[in-house]
């Protein structure tokens, strides 16, 4: 079912609740009074009999009888007894209506008593007369207010039925202008390709929720734009550094095979394939640690670390493997309390990315002095890495956590660009962030 269908059955239905309770409310209402307002009625009739013929002892029940009958104020369907201290109706002999003792000698204990038999309304007094105590007892049939009520059922009704279908097709219209910016939307998006990712949905005037929604959209298709470029440097670069290796290989093997050879020839030539082969794994396990952490987004194994102590592990590590490594470490600045030096992470890939931007110091500064310092302030743990190697550019600094990108300067240099663009995607899921400041010929700090 189409959102504006459902919006207008939704909209229908609850104004169709409230305005059926409404209509409930006045019926109930209006039924109340009608019976509140025949059994007035009903009383002043008993009343006003009562008066008439109890003052008039001298009256007989003929005279009764044709006063009664003639009588103005008669309702519909009227009758009217009179009974004496003994439960006898008095001044007349119609038996056609004639009130129980119970009812009677209820009256009497309660001095009023009102009831509903049917359509009939019942009304009974207590009057008290210098001739005797006696219960009047009145019944009649509200006609034309039965009538009343009826043409009001039958109004709310129509006004009802007509209100609904009403409301139903205006719900319709409304809930088609309200839409129509989110069909606008839907159009613009299915017009957008993976070839034609810079488009941007238009975002209206910024004020109503379809614009939040078209001002997400753009965002997200900015990212998938960023990330659908990367995607295309990095196979474009990945294939380029593993085609390098993998053509040295077959060429130095077809070259090899071409004729046989001295066991010196062919010991030469495995010399030859061996830094081509070593830098090919190497490659692989960059991109294999790649997939790894992208893997890792969802199912990363985290734990409370001290983040001086995985600093002064990887100094010891770092040490064990590079002896003449001038690696100064900084941790002097220490709070007080401990748990201030806690981080939730995994160790493994934060010695990962912490060590892949200490090895890129040491390389670009030729081995000159890294200084790793560590911050601790009341919300963050910051960790400064510094060398004075050979900078980078402005531009450069814009695409340096790229897969395999390297930039001008840095071309002379073994490596393939990926240490940095792995540490980037290790921090990041840690949920921090990493800045760089750099000054070509002056050193770098991350």
């Amino acid at each position: 079912m189409k959102i504006k269908n459902r919006l207008s059955i939704q909209f229908t239905g609850i104004v169709a609740i409230i305005l059926a309770l409404i209509f409930f409310v006045i019926y109930w209402i209006t039924e109340t009074n009608r019976k509140l307002d025949f059994y007035a009625r009903l009383k002043d009739r008993a009343l006003t009999v009562a008066e008439i013929f109890l003052a008039q002892d001298n009256l007989t029940k003929e005279k009764f009888r044709e006063v009664q009958k003639n009588y103005p104020l008669r309702l519909p369907d009227e009758i009217v007894r009179l009974y004496d201290s003994l439960n006898r109706s008095v001044f007349t002999r119609d038996t056609s209506k004639h009130w129980p003792d119970p009812v009677i000698q209820r009256v009497r204990k309660d001095k009023y008593l009102e009831y509903k038999e049917g359509a009939r309304q019942d009304v009974g007094i207590y009057y008290i007369d210098n001739s005797g105590n006696f219960v009047v007892l009145a019944s009649a049939v509200d006609n034309y207010g039965y009538l009343r009520q009826r043409e009001l059922l039958l109004a709310l009704a129509a006004i009802f039925l007509v209100t609904v279908v009403i409301l139903f097709f205006a719900g319709r219209v409304f809930a088609e202008i309200a839409l129509r910016p989110i069909i606008r939307v839907n159009q613009e998006v299915s017009n957008i390709q993976a070839s034609s990712l810079s488009q941007r949905v238009d975002e209206g005037n910024g004020r109503d929720e379809i614009s939040a929604l078209a001002i997400n959209f753009n965002s997200l298709l900015s990212r998938l734009q960023e990330a659908f470029q990367i995607q295309s440097s990095f196979v474009t670069n990945a294939s380029h550094e593993l085609r390098t290796p993998v053509t040295s290989i077959i060429g130095e093997i077809e070259v090899t095979l071409s004729k046989s050879r001295e066991p010196g020839e062919y010991v030469k030539s495995l010399q030859t394939i061996l830094p081509e082969a070593e830098r090919l794994k190497e490659i692989t396990d960059y991109l294999l640690e790649l997939a790894q952490v992208n893997f890792s987004m969802g199912l990363l194994n985290t734990t409370p670390l001290r983040i001086d102590e995985v600093l002064w592990d990887l100094r010891q590590e770092w040490l064990k493997k590079f002896p003449r490594a001038d690696l100064e470490f900084h941790l002097d600045r220490l709070p007080e309390q401990e748990n201030a030096l806690l981080v939730t992470g995994n160790r493994q890939l934060l010695e990962i990315a912490l060590g892949n931007i200490i090895r890129n110091a040491f390389k670009f500064s030729n081995d000159q002095t890294v200084t790793c310092s560590l911050r601790v302030d009341a919300d963050s743990v910051a960790v400064m890495v510094r060398d004075q190697g050979i900078g980078m550019s402005r531009e450069d600094l814009n695409h340096i956590f790229q897969p395999f990108y390297r930039g001008g300067n840095a071309r002379t240099y073994s490596g393939y660009g990926i240490g940095l663009s792995l540490a980037e995607r290790i921090i990041h899921l840690h949920h921090g962030k990493i800045r760089v400041c750099s000054e070509l010929g002056k050193g770098s700090e991350f």
